[in-house]
């Protein structure tokens, strides 16, 4: 998204929009340690545990960026932002059926560089997660190059509304493919879970932003589940 083609509204719905990002990325979180913390035992257990340790990774992840991108940190806030955008990657991996999460759980570091990597894991995707995304989150975050210059300093809150829009986005995605694997699983979902669907898709319906971005890009678009 372009920030001179769009209004990223006033401070009513950049309230909105941190609440949501703060309140949805901590339900991630407690997801996830529910998860971590399931009596079951076997394969099915340890993969359900392994899941349960990266939704806490997304949570705390997630909330820290909320925080920055709220706040004056926002090159800070799109870097860690980078960093969900993986996690999206891995989760559709494996609710697809790519790799087993026991496999990443136990790979070495070689084995992981070279199976789970950003660009083999898009590279799996067949075209739904692009590299001009990943780059673009690389360079105004990820990576110290100038194209986040613009982001330093809290100055710019445009670019950082945007990238709040895009961090619910990214942790939308991530966790309708964890709680798509878990239906598979034929595993319970968490009571907890329930309100980040809730919780995103009342934000959803009140922010034009999204909305533009949904009419822009239709596919792939979260699910409203």
């Amino acid at each position: 998204m372009e920030q001179a083609k769009i209004d990223v509204g006033g401070p009513e719905l950049w309230i909105l929009r941190g609440q949501t990002a703060k309140r949805v990325t901590s339900l991630i979180r407690d997801t996830g340690v529910i998860m971590a913390n399931t009596n079951n035992q076997g394969e099915l257990g340890e993969s359900i545990r392994s899941l349960g340790a990266i939704m806490q990774m997304c949570g705390e992840l997630g909330n820290a960026s909320a925080n920055m991108l709220s706040g004056k940190e926002h090159y800070a806030g799109a870097a860690l932002l980078r960093q969900i955008v993986e996690i999206e990657y891995l989760t559709w991996t494996f609710e697809n059926g790519h790799a087993e999460i026991r496999k990443w759980r136990n790979s070495p570091d070689k084995e992981r560089m070279k199976q789970f990597s950003p660009a083999q894991l898009r590279k799996n995707s067949k075209g739904r997660f692009l590299y001009d995304d990943y780059k673009n989150h690389c360079e105004r975050g990820g990576h110290p190059v100038p194209r986040g210059i613009p982001l330093l300093g809290g100055k710019s809150t445009a670019d950082a509304q945007l990238l709040l829009v895009d961090l619910l986005l990214h942790c939308w995605r991530t966790w309708d493919q964890v709680s798509a694997w878990l239906r598979i699983q034929k595993h319970e979902i968490p009571e907890k879970a329930m309100e980040i669907g809730f919780t995103l898709a009342n934000w959803g319906k009140q922010d034009p932003v999204y909305i533009y971005s949904c009419s822009q890009h239709p596919e792939p678009n979260p699910r409203k589940n």
